[in-house]
């Protein structure tokens, strides 16, 4: 499934993001369950981690509420096991800034949880794909059997 992150899809996004009710989140969290394969048992659900400046302003991170949520809808174990450091926003930045910008910004921990297990990672909105990469890579680097993603939306 593909979803565009324009029209109905961007408002509940910005919804999600910029307000605390969860409603909004499971409605996500159903959309993206319907497209995720068979997941085995011991798969690992965390999210992308927004970033800390952000959580300080909104009170909460809207990706780990629908890593949670989609957890629960599959049955899974849902763990924050990455980290981010650093200040960059995204919104509005060129291909090549995003790329740069997220460089050594994630740092898994918890890699006992990591280590030889599947993983689903999950964010809302993809725009090159920088930010889903570096992450995946940091979850490899700590000794992830393999990392498949699930996005809500893509931004063209």
């Amino acid at each position: 499934m593909r979803t565009l992150y324009k029209d109905l899809a961007k408002d509940l996004v910005q919804h999600m993001k910029f307000n605390p009710s969860r409603s909004v989140a499971e409605v996500l969290a159903r959309q993206m369950t319907q497209s995720l394969p068979y997941l085995s048992e011991g798969t690992l659900v965390c999210a992308v981690p927004t970033s800390r400046a952000r959580v300080r302003q909104r009170g909460f991170d809207h990706c780990q509420i629908l890593a949670r949520e989609i957890a629960g809808m599959k049955g899974l174990r849902h763990q924050p096991v990455l980290i981010r450091y650093g200040r960059s926003k995204q919104v509005g930045s060129k291909r090549e800034n995003r790329i740069s910008q997220v460089k050594g910004v994630y740092v898994a921990n918890h890699k006992y949880s990591i280590k030889g297990r599947n993983i689903l990672l999950i964010d809302d909105v993809v725009t090159t794909g920088a930010t889903i990469s570096e992450a995946a890579t940091e979850l490899k680097k700590a000794g992830a059997k393999s990392v498949d993603a699930c996005i809500f939306a893509q931004s063209i």
